[in-house]
Parts: structure tokens; sequence; C-alpha cells
């Protein structure tokens, strides 16, 4: 993918906010960001270390020259462990952003979002700009100790607690849902194994490939 600048800019953390015990909203504020054109749904590449990790937006302003992150603080990548550690006030460098999870402004009745907690940030980047008039509704398998950061985020989402095997809550959830009539789109991101079964079931029950699209954010 190309990126639109291929710079690395300097921004600094600007809020720090917990969401939940293991979600962490994580504010950037800087010039660069005023400069930065920006679709929901596309990355930016942050600089931790010596290391480029991909996050997806939540929000961004470019008037007022800031961007939202949000992370899962699950202990096991140095990304991670920078935004359990990270204080206000310090120095980060991104590239991007660059296009990631497409998003689609093409006239729709409804849309449906699946994912875990590492799609907080794209779901937030993609519902959100939808017209009011489009029903949004989806769910976010998660444990049990962050489920309440989908109302602390105001997502219309329903948060499905993750049971022994990682994927399998939500199928359940899905395998309940009406499909609504009318045109309508499907967006999954998560885990590589569930994105593909979440896809799977979607076909088996009618749907066309092209009203999913899909983004694997990481794999078991």
């Amino acid at each position: 993918m190309i990126f639109q600048s291929p710079r690395s800019s300097s921004v600094f953390v600007t809020q720090v906010e917990d969401i939940s015990p293991k979600i962490r909203r994580i504010r950037l504020g800087g010039e660069r960001i005023k400069d930065m054109r920006w679709t929901p749904g596309q990355k930016i590449k942050l600089k931790v270390e010596t290391y480029l990790r991909s996050y997806t937006p939540a929000r961004v302003s470019s008037e007022h020259g800031w961007m939202d992150l949000i992370f899962h603080l699950h202990g096991k990548g140095r990304a991670s462990r920078w935004a359990e550690n990270v204080c206000v006030d310090t120095s980060v460098s991104f590239i991007g952003p660059a296009d990631s999870m497409p998003f689609v402004d093409q006239p729709m009745d409804w849309c449906l979002f699946l994912g875990d907690e590492t799609t907080l940030g794209l779901s937030m980047a993609l519902l959100n700009s939808l017209p009011r008039t489009v029903r949004r509704f989806g769910a976010i398998e998660m444990a049990s100790q962050d489920l309440g950061a989908l109302s602390v985020l105001q997502l219309p989402l329903n948060p499905i607690q993750r049971d022994e095997y990682y994927g399998y809550a939500l199928l359940q959830w899905l395998s309940l849902v009406n499909i609504p009539d009318g045109e309508g789109i499907v967006w999954i991101s998560g885990e590589a194994q569930m994105v593909r079964n979440l896809r799977l079931a979607l076909i088996t029950r009618g749907l066309v490939p092209e009203q999913i699209k899909v983004k694997p954010y990481w794999s078991l």
C-alpha cells in the first residue's frame, strides 16, 4: 500500500484515558495532524522504539490537530507495553495514513460490524461516519472485564463475553441475529480465523461476498 505521506511525523500524547481495565484511549496532538488527509478505516503506523505498528484512528480532528487511538493492553508486544506506560507530553512518531479497511459511502439501509477488542477504534471510525439514517448494529467479543467499554465509547454494538474458545461466542450471537432486508454492508475485523469463520457463516446465510468487507488484524 502507498502512504499518502511517507515522512515520519512527531506528535505528542495529550490525553490518556482508561476506558476499562484493558482498554485505553490515547489522544495524539500536533501540527502534523492538521495537515493530515484521513478517511475512516485508514490506518497509521506508530513508531515504537525501532518498530512500526499499525493502528486505525478512532477519530481525527484536522481542524484542531488531534486523533484518538484505542489500545487493547494485552501486554504481549512493544506497542501494548508503550500504551500501558505512556504519559501525557510524550513525543511519538507515525507515518501515514494508508488504506486499510475500505469505507463504504454508497447508499445503504443497514450495516453490521463484528470484531474483538482490537477493532474498537475501527468500529468507531466506520460507524460514526455513516449517515444517521443507516441502521447500525453488531457485536464485539471481549473478555468479561472489558465489556463496559462499549457503553463508555457509546458504540451501538453488543458486548459479547468470550468463552473458552476464541470467536465461538460471537458466532453463536450471529446465528441468532436476523439479517435485515434492504441494501446492507458487513465489516468484520479482528483475529484471522474468527474473521474467516464469521465471513463463511454470513455467506452460508445468503449474503454475497461483495457485501462483506474483512480485515484480519492478528492471528492466534
